[in-house]
């Protein structure tokens, strides 16, 4: 039962995922959701090469390290995210953040292989059960 809400899970944050990735900025991924247990949306990011730009709240923070591989930044703090965004055009900057976060996606081993591998891992239990 464990796995089958697992799969469930994995569903529902796919399709949420499509969701965000459809309103993203090709030039960068700024995201003000609430409540985000784990910063995959970042990781995702990191993986196409796109700057993170997050609000500095829930699993975000597990994933993005400020100035490093993105920034997070305050929620209502408009003038942060619009220098945030200025940094985010600059392509030394994003050519930084792009390499930090491929070493972040590699450090929690996150890459698609590696995600590709845990699903099977998933539904070949369930089929096993």
């Amino acid at each position: 039962m464990k796995n089958k809400f697992l799969v469930l899970f994995f569903l529902t944050i796919v399709f949420a995922k499509v969701s965000v990735r459809i309103e993203s900025n090709p030039s960068n991924a700024n995201v003000k959701i609430d409540g985000e247990p784990f910063g995959l949306t970042p990781i995702e990011a990191f993986a196409v090469g796109t700057p993170a730009l997050f609000v500095d709240e829930g699993g975000f923070q597990d994933t993005i390290v400020d100035g490093v591989n993105g920034r997070l930044l305050s929620r209502d703090d408009a003038m942060a995210w619009q220098e945030a965004l200025n940094e985010a055009l600059e392509a030394d900057i994003k050519k930084k953040w792009s390499k930090a976060g491929r070493e972040k996606i590699a450090e929690l081993d996150l890459s698609p292989d590696a995600h590709a591998k845990r699903i099977f891992e998933v539904i070949k239990e369930l089929n096993e059960s």
